[in-house]
């Protein structure tokens, strides 16, 4: 029986038995180890490319995989890629990390990659203060045209606005999820009140991330 969790090289050929707070990373998955990142704590991270194209990373202390097959190297210092990191990164990694293991309920409700990518457009477009920006998140197309009623032709605030009711309909979804799943009753009450909490949930990880 194979183990979860071997330690990993470059090279190595692995599937995915959980993955923390992704949804759209589903188990089995298959990736090869790129690079990986030792930090002072003994937690690593290695980034993976997934064989659905994403290249989501392993935190050793939150996620779970099986080695499936060895790559070429041998784990040595001069074959396997690594990267130092000073106090700055140590220290948000590690708040990152809590973050995640405290909402992780919140978290798995949601496809995280969709919503990154428009609060990543809404902070390229610079028509808000990001730390006041949960409302766009479930405010949809036309609601932000009203609240910025200029024409702005840019590249991120088109790709934002085109991603606005995506993101809209996915806060509804995943709040209705999360509700479902903690038992709470699904109301239009409730879901409004719900959302808006969730929201700036979604934005501080997004700035966690930042």
């Amino acid at each position: 029986m194979k183990k979860i969790n071997q330690k990993l090289c470059v090279g190595d050929k692995i599937k995915l038995w959980h993955m923390e707070g992704e949804r759209g990373m589903p188990p089995g998955l298959e990736g090869i180890v790129t690079r990986l990142t030792n930090f002072s704590d003994g937690t690593i991270q290695y980034e993976i490319k997934w064989k659905n194209g994403r290249t989501l990373d392993l935190l050793s202390d939150a996620d779970a995989w099986i080695l499936i097959e060895r790559g070429d190297n041998n784990c040595d210092e001069e074959k396997t890629e690594e990267s130092s990191i000073n106090e700055s990164d140590l220290s948000k990694f590690k708040a990152q990390r809590e973050f995640i293991k405290k909402h992780k309920d919140v978290l798995k409700s949601f496809d995280t990659e969709m919503l990154t990518s428009f609060l990543e457009a809404l902070r390229q477009c610079s028509w808000v203060n990001m730390f006041q920006a949960s409302v766009y998140l479930y405010a949809g197309k036309e609601n932000i045209k009203k609240m910025h009623p200029f024409n702005d032709e840019s590249e991120m605030c088109s790709t934002m606005l085109d991603l606005a009711d995506e993101a809209k309909n996915e806060m509804i979804s995943g709040t209705i999820k999360y509700m479902e799943n903690i038992g709470k009753e699904v109301s239009i009450e409730n879901v409004n009140s719900q959302i808006r909490r969730l929201s700036l949930t979604i934005l501080k990880w997004f700035m966690h991330k930042h």
